[in-house]
């Protein structure tokens, strides 16, 4: 579990630096941001995933479904940041939305599983 607390402190510093990269408009550095961001969500994910399958967590599958559909959803903006299709709001509501938005309301009762899971 601390390890996933770990990851979920790292991924918002990441964030954050990909959000101030967008609000300066620095478009260099903001793909290489998000590129990384992109890879330790994924990491995160694929860690959590395997966690989660350990202690027989009955919404498995739903959220892996929205692990997917996230990261489909990133990789679509990177692409469209590396060709000058997305704009830097995009990327902030992004930023802001989805990916806040997973960590905020979506793993909500995932954390509280695997803290009460993992204490015993």
């Amino acid at each position: 579990m601390q390890a996933l607390d770990t990851q979920h402190a790292r991924i918002l510093v990441l964030a954050r630096e990909a959000l101030d990269l967008a609000i300066e408009y620095k478009v260099d550095g903001l793909h290489r941001a998000l590129d990384l961001l992109h890879k330790r969500l994924n990491e995160h994910f694929e860690d959590e995933e395997r966690l989660l399958q350990e202690l027989q967590f009955e919404g498995l599958v739903d959220h892996c479904e929205s692990h997917m559909a996230l990261m489909e959803r990133f990789a679509e903006l990177l692409v469209q940041v590396a060709t000058g299709g997305a704009s830097t709001g995009e990327v902030v509501k992004f930023i802001e939305g989805p990916i806040k938005g997973h960590f905020g309301i979506t793993d909500a009762p995932i954390d509280l599983f695997l803290r009460t899971a993992t204490s015993r």
